[in-house]
């Protein structure tokens, strides 16, 4: 029975996978732009995940990093043409990951609502930078941001950038698994269980807590810098304050401190307002309440309901044995 549930559970990962790599054979543009848009969104869950669900912190400012990332990518890309695209998703992540080290520091000092102020109040001052300084980013009217490219290699259509964005995706998805696996990944789930006890066994706050900004914030960069690629066009109300509410929503409707829960939640935030698109005046309403009943309901997120039922079938399959 158990090799059987094995080769079932390899069979479906084979299927997803397949049908994934083939996406752009069997769908049309625009949802291809959409599986684009999930895939960028999973990442910066990810990151979030990194802070709220492993180390227990929470950030309401990580769009900021977000419009780093992006701004970056497309200012290299304006102004050196053929600029290789993935050293600008880098030096966006890495840009963003030592900002995010320094406001790490203040998750020393602060904890819970008052680090929740402190990442508003970041997020908004980046903001106004983004709006501000208009020789660099072309201020409140935003910027274009050209296609990514590779020496003389572009990524222009849409099915080249799926590829390109699901290639950075995986890639970063292994990254974060390894991250999880690690001692240093136990010591940011030991810190969210309890610091007093997780400082008793020789685990540093300050590293630890500063590493989890500047890993959370290089991920959300470089999700940025896909953005900006995806989207073709940025500005600072792309980066505004909700966006990083949106963020947190992910995390805490898919399920905090789950690779799983990540990837839930940045499909359905995406998805609903797709689905629900017919409803025009209603949308934003019929969508805040399905994810008012997720988060009542589910309170360990879509992924934890997902577990409980799965846990469920088992033992009635069990029992019938």
């Amino acid at each position: 029975m158990g090799h059987w549930n094995d080769w079932r559970k390899v069979l479906g990962y084979g299927i997803l996978g397949a049908v994934i790599l083939t996406a752009p054979f069997l769908f049309g543009t625009y949802l291809i732009f959409v599986f684009s848009v999930i895939c960028v969104y999973i990442l910066v869950a990810l990151g979030m995940n990194i802070l709220a669900g492993y180390t227990g912190m929470l950030s309401l400012g990580s769009q900021a990093f977000f419009g780093i990332g992006a701004y970056c990518a497309a200012v290299l890309s304006t102004r050196l043409v053929g600029f290789p695209f993935v050293i600008a998703l880098l030096v966006g992540g890495l840009l963003s990951a030592v900002i995010g080290y320094l406001l790490g520091f203040s998750a020393l000092r602060t904890s819970g609502v008052y680090l929740a102020i402190a990442t508003i109040a970041f997020g908004m001052i980046m903001n106004e930078i983004f709006g501000e300084w208009s020789s660099l980013t072309g201020g409140q009217s935003g910027m274009v941001a050209p296609a990514p490219a590779l020496g003389s290699i572009q990524f222009q259509s849409s099915t080249e950038l799926y590829y390109l964005i699901l290639f950075v995706s995986v890639v970063m998805l292994i990254l974060f698994y390894n991250l999880i696996s690690s001692n240093t990944g136990r010591a940011f789930i030991a810190i969210r269980e309890s610091e007093i006890s997780a400082q008793s066994y020789g685990i540093s706050l300050v590293k630890h807590k500063t590493l989890a900004f500047a890993i959370s914030a290089f991920y959300v960069g470089v999700a940025g810098g896909l953005y900006a690629y995806l989207m073709k066009y940025i500005a600072p109300i792309d980066f505004r304050l909700l966006v990083g509410i949106e963020f947190v929503v992910i995390v805490i409707v898919g399920g905090l401190g789950s690779i799983m829960g990540s990837i839930f939640g940045a499909i359905i935030l995406f998805a609903l307002p797709q689905i629900f698109a017919g409803l025009t005046y209603w949308q934003e309403m019929v969508t805040g309440l399905v994810l008012l009943l997720v988060i009542l309901f589910l309170p360990d997120g879509l992924n934890g309901g997902l577990n409980q039922l799965m846990n469920l079938i088992r033992r009635h399959s069990d029992k019938r044995a």
